[in-house]
C-alpha cells in the first residue's frame, strides 16, 4: 500500500539519476564524461567551444541525455542518435 501512495505522489522518473548527476557535477567533469562517451568533436560541437553561460546548460542537458541513452546502448548508437 505504501508503494502505491509513493508512486501517486512521485511518479517513476527513469532518468532521475542522470538528471541529478548532470546538475551536481562540475562543468569540467560533465565535459570529461561527454568526451568519454561521444568524443571530443561532438562534445565541442554541443558546447560551441565555450564552457560558460548557455554552453554549460547545453552540455549539462546533453550529458543527461547521453547518460540515459548509454545505459541502454553503445557509445556508437548514442553518437548516431545525437547526430541524426
Amino acid at each position: 500500500m505504501q508503494d502505491v501512495v509513493k508512486d501517486e505522489i512521485m511518479p517513476p522518473w527513469p532518468d532521475r539519476s542522470a538528471h541529478l548527476e548532470a546538475l551536481r557535477l562540475p562543468a569540467s567533469k560533465v565535459v570529461e564524461k561527454l568526451v568519454e562517451i561521444v568524443g571530443r568533436k561532438l562534445t565541442a560541437c554541443i558546447g560551441g567551444g565555450e564552457i560558460y553561460g548557455d554552453a554549460e546548460s547545453r552540455l549539462r542537458f546533453a550529458f543527461q541525455m547521453v547518460h540515459t541513452l548509454s545505459e541502454h546502448d553503445s557509445p556508437a548508437v548514442v553518437q548516431a542518435w545525437l547526430t541524426g
